[in-house]
Formats: structure tokens, C-alpha cells, sequence
């Protein structure tokens, strides 16, 4: 064997061993529990460092701060089911969240979604409910494109905050963010200059034109709001 074989060999080994160690480990649909339970997942492994999650419809996981070295190390989560966030920490989360399910935040940290718009994916790209129910939720924009479809609905509860952006997305004048509705008491921070469009959507592929919800807290920032599509008066 030549070396040039023999390295060819051994990068081809070592590519199969790293598929091996990275994969897409998905969440028993059969029940609901506590992320860092292995037997919650199929193969009875918890997603490590490079893995993958996917969680399917209709079950519930809680991840706790115990749990936040494994989650956090997850590049990639798919949620149609429902996620809950009980963290007391500040965390950075540098993963991507992908779904239509419902993202729930309940710890009293700080929780930012960080990951840079990569010119096609966001942070979160996401079409289902996204509450937060206890202190500050970051994002750095709420859809992969200005005229995406996935338009998550919102819900902020009083005394908490979910901040939008900033985003190298959003340098255009007149940029916005999309929205199937929101509702609550908390407040909406817009942390981004260039975001002067907040505008609540119907939803997607239903053919609604304006938002199914109501908002009684506040929008922070100098935007214009707008009901029903782009642009129009604000309200």
C-alpha cells in the first residue's frame, strides 16, 4: 500500500467514525419527560456534542440547567412537539431551531439564540408558537428571509421580554419582522435600527389576512406596525 492509499484509507475511516459519533438522535414519540432521561430517546442515547434532535408532535421535554452542557453542544434542533426552557443561567444558545411546535421559556435567565443569518438559515426559523413566560428571550431575527413563511406566533407574559435582533440581515431601511400574531403582557423589544417594520400576519396557507391574537403589553422601539400584510398605515 502507497501512502497516498493509505492516508485516502485512513481519512475515509476517520469520516466514517465521525458519522458514527454524530447523528440525528430523535425523541421517543411515544412519551413525554425530561431531556437529559436517555430512555426518552431512541437507542436510549441523549444528543451529544454534533448530534442532532429532532422532537416529534404531540410530547413535551423540559431541559433544566443540568441539562444545558449536552444542549447546548447540539448544532440543530427540529421541534413539533413542545420545548420547555426551565434554565436559572444565562446561556448563549449557537444552534439553529427548525419546526412549527411550541418553544416555551420558564427560567428566570437570560436565554439568545446567537447563530448568524449564514445567507439561507437564521437562528430560528420557525412557524410555531414562540413564548416566553419568564425574563429575556434573544433572537436575532425571527425568519431566515424578509418574506419567509415561517412566521412564528408570540407570546410574551408580563414582567418578561423577548428581544429581536440585531442581524446582518436587516441593513436594509424599512426592514421587518413577520409575525402570525402576538399576545400577553410583556414586552417585544425591537434591538435593531434597521427593523422598522413590525408586521402581524395571517397565517400562512389558510388564507387569513390578519392575526388571530391580541397584545396588551408593549412594542419597544421606533417601528411601525402593520396588520394584515406589508407595509399600510400604522395602527
Amino acid at each position: 500500500m502507497t501512502k497516498t492509499t493509505m492516508a485516502i484509507a485512513l481519512t475515509s475511516v476517520m469520516l466514517a467514525s465521525l458519522a458514527a459519533y454524530c447523528a440525528n438522535i430523535y425523541w421517543d414519540p411515544n412519551g413525554s419527560g425530561g431531556w437529559g432521561d436517555p430512555d426518552q430517546w431512541v437507542g436510549g442515547v441523549v444528543p451529544g456534542a454534533g448530534d442532532s434532535a429532532t422532537i416529534p408532535a404531540n410530547v413535551v421535554v423540559y431541559a433544566t440547567e443540568s441539562d444545558w452542557a449536552a444542549f447546548s453542544s447540539i448544532p440543530t434542533i427540529t421541534l413539533d412537539g413542545a420545548l420547555f426552557l426551565n434554565f436559572s443561567g444565562d446561556h448563549d444558545y449557537t444552534g439553529r431551531l427548525y419546526g412549527s411546535g411550541s418553544l416555551v421559556k420558564l427560567g428566570s435567565g437570560a436565554f439568545r439564540f446567537t447563530k448568524p443569518y449564514d445567507g439561507s438559515n437564521s437562528a430560528l426559523s420557525y412557524s410555531g408558537w414562540l413564548a416566553v413566560s419568564n425574563g429575556l428571550m434573544h433572537v436575532q431575527l425571527l425568519n431566515d428571509k424578509i418574506q419567509d413563511k415561517a412566521w412564528p406566533k408570540v407570546s410574551v407574559a408580563a414582567g418578561a421580554v423577548l428581544s429581536i435582533g440585531p442581524s446582518a440581515k436587516y441593513t436594509l431601511s424599512g426592514a421587518g419582522v413577520y409575525l402570525q400574531g402576538i399576545c400577553g403582557d410583556g414586552v417585544v423589544s425591537n434591538a435593531h435600527s434597521a427593523i422598522q417594520n413590525f408586521c402581524l400576519m395571517g397565517t400562512p396557507g389558510t388564507g387569513k389576512t390578519t392575526p388571530e391574537f391580541v397584545f396588551n403589553g408593549e412594542i419597544a422601539g421606533t417601528v411601525n406596525l402593520s396588520i394584515g400584510g406589508r407595509g399600510g398605515a400604522g395602527q
